[in-house]
């Protein structure tokens, strides 16, 4: 079973490959290197105000920030037209 990276993991794995070591993350966002770590252990999410400019300088879309819920079991995922 394959598990869906969390969003602190999706940013530690994005900042590696962008090479860019935890201090120059956070002097890039105008943060502490503190507040990195705690997104990326996942126990702090970025706030509002952080999660475009933190999108932008690891090349990650929005959404990619965001936590993702599972699938709902039962739930359509799709909507067609004959369902209306």
């Amino acid at each position: 079973m394959v598990r869906a990276m969390s969003p602190g993991q999706r940013i530690r794995a994005a900042r590696l490959d962008a090479d860019l070591t935890l201090v120059a993350l956070g002097r890039a966002l105008g943060v502490k290197y503190q507040q990195i770590q705690a997104w990326e252990s996942g126990r702090r999410n970025p706030g509002r105000k952080h999660l475009p400019q933190l999108a932008a300088v690891l090349g990650l879309a929005l959404e990619d920030l965001l936590p993702r819920l599972p699938p709902m079991p039962g739930l359509e995922t799709e909507v067609s037209d004959e369902s209306w």
